[in-house]
């Protein structure tokens, strides 16, 4: 998911949580009688509903929260999995990319810079992708991860050609205790 749809999803959360906030403190006080006295609410919209034109404007609200459904479902759709990618030579031979990104986050877990090390492969932007995410402590941890991170790509590269793009992503983590090489 990229940035804009995260901070599009974030807006679009906070702005139907306060609507949906007021909507409910404004049905308390109605029925409290702090509002209306216990009336029934007036609202143009019953004036509407009797027009020609509101069929056809309530239908097009209809298509443009569909559309607008669809939108959101496309730009939340989980990255497609690469199980299985061609190696570089040989046509017809194949790797389990799954399980290669498992073994480098193995590898990249077991390096004491590293507190935690995870691995997954995926399809992005049309291409297979081995992403190896880490956790590592702060301060002098993270020059020791950098290099087993680089070491456990490389590997992830020889193993699979360049066929496979790969990306490191490192997490710093400011609780953890600092690794002192």
């Amino acid at each position: 998911m990229s940035r804009m749809s995260v901070g599009f999803d974030r807006t679009v959360t906070f702005l139907t949580g306060l609507g949906l906030l007021a909507l409910g403190l404004a049905a308390v006080a109605w029925h409290k009688g702090v509002i209306g006295a216990n009336r029934a609410v007036q609202t143009p919209l019953g004036d509407w509903m009797a027009t020609s034109w509101w069929p056809w404007a309530a239908g097009g609200a209809g298509i443009v929260l569909i559309l607008l459904a669809l939108r959101w479902l496309a730009a939340h759709r989980w990255a497609a999995r690469a199980s299985r990618v061609s190696l570089p030579g040989d046509a017809g031979s194949t790797a389990d990319a799954t399980s290669v990104a498992s073994a480098a986050a193995d590898a990249l877990g077991a390096d004491a810079a590293v507190t935690k090390a995870s691995g997954a492969a995926s399809v992005l932007r049309g291409r297979p992708t081995i992403t190896l995410t880490a956790r590592v402590p702060a301060r002098h941890g993270l020059p020791a991860a950098v290099g087993a991170a680089d070491e456990a790509a490389r590997t992830a590269a020889v193993m699979l050609g360049d066929s496979v793009a790969l990306r490191t992503i490192l997490h710093i983590d400011t609780k953890a205790g600092a690794v002192v090489r």
